[in-house]
């Protein structure tokens, strides 16, 4: 291979970090989609911003949940970089590691990143001190600065994702038809067996019957199926606005709800960076109110990363009693006896796990088994 082969195709890792103390205390007359921006900073051999939405940044979430995103400032040039955001918690240590981490080409018509929530009632509990956090930053840049939009030989842009998206949503070629609770979803044969190989079994094995244009699913909504979609084709989530809403419905599905029943779905048709994704989305959305339920969804499909989440938040020393009262923790040790022992394994490597610890936790396990 050549010298000039070699550098064109090399890729360069310079990992850079930003830590963006914020001050919250100013911010009870913000309206939701109004941001606090951090000073500039260099990373990945770029400038950024950091923005931080105290009421959130869609109007949906009712000032629930607060927002958070990266976004380059102005260049005539693109850049595809890693990047990792999260919190520190009121140790200045991550608590569940980075609750975001994300690979997303930025440009001067696409400089900001996604938007990812936080539960308002998360931060208040294990990030906020005298009315500040911190927020990290971490980036590389996997590329070199190349032209905005790439051209083919005749002059014209050439997008390759957007342009399987255009033609899922206009439906244009679509040769199958999916029914889901009395709604109608248009695909493509080709494309969904090209992604996966459940798809391709299912829709083009030897025993399958080509010319049959509908198939009913059961067992899952219609919300699901386009969010499986839009990832076949495009190769990521659809947009945070998509999946509040059910395009039309008057029903909400919570986010929780929706990367719970997204991720059941990618192990079902072997679509392991969807599988990936939702893992990292429903880490950033381990709560006090979910952790034992997202505990049991983790151990049960054996989600590594989002365990370790809901371990690390469980056995926070702020959280024990809160936790320790519920329902689902009594139901836990029928259910999953072992994790008992891991917890409390962790408690013990923490130095927190003692005598009063134990006879609490016994206490209320026996109240709820009897149930009391």
């Amino acid at each position: 291979m050549s010298s000039n082969l070699s550098k064109a195709f090399s890729l360069h890792f310079k990992r850079t970090s930003y830590h963006f103390i914020v001050d919250n205390s100013n911010t009870a007359d913000f309206a939701i989609g109004d941001c606090i921006t951090s000073p500039a900073f260099a990373g990945g051999g770029s400038t950024w911003h950091i923005n931080y939405y105290p009421k959130g940044f869609s109007p949906d979430t009712k000032c629930n949940v607060v927002s958070f995103s990266l976004s380059l400032l102005p260049t005539t040039q693109s850049v595809t970089v890693d990047y990792e955001l999260g919190l520190l918690n009121k140790a200045g240590t991550p608590t569940s590691k980075f609750w975001v981490k994300s690979t997303q080409t930025f440009s001067n018509t696409n400089c900001s990143g996604k938007i990812w929530d936080m539960e308002r009632a998360v931060m208040d509990t294990n990030y906020i001190v005298d009315d500040q956090f911190t927020v990290v930053c971490s980036i590389t840049m996997v590329n070199k600065p190349s032209t905005m939009v790439k051209r083919c030989s005749f002059g014209f842009p050439v997008n390759l994702i957007e342009q399987l998206h255009s033609m899922l949503e206009s439906k244009t070629h679509a040769d199958i038809i999916f029914e889901v609770e009395g709604q109608e979803v248009s695909a493509h044969r080709l494309v969904l067996a090209f992604r996966s190989p459940v798809f391709e079994f299912d829709l083009l094995g030897a025993k399958v019957n080509r010319d049959c244009a509908r198939i009913k699913l059961s067992g899952t909504k219609p919300l699901i199926l386009k969010g499986i979609l839009h990832y076949v084709y495009t190769d990521c989530l659809p947009k945070m606005e998509d999946i509040l809403t059910t395009g039309g419905s008057d029903k909400i599905m919570p986010l929780d709800k929706f990367y719970q029943l997204l991720i059941v779905s990618a192990e079902k048709y072997e679509l392991i960076g969807l599988r990936n994704l939702c893992e990292d989305r429903l880490r950033g959305l381990v709560s006090i109110e979910n952790a034992i339920e997202f505990l049991t969804l983790a151990e049960d499909g054996k989600y590594a990363q989002l365990k370790e989440s809901c371990v690390e938040l469980i056995t926070e020393e702020s959280n024990l009693e809160e936790i320790g009262v519920t329902k689902q923790y009594g139901i836990l040790w029928q259910t999953h006896p072992h994790l008992y022992s891991e917890l409390g394994a962790r408690l013990k490597s923490k130095r927190r796990f003692n005598f009063c610890d134990v006879t609490f936790f016994f206490f209320f396990f026996m109240l709820n088994f009897m149930g009391c």
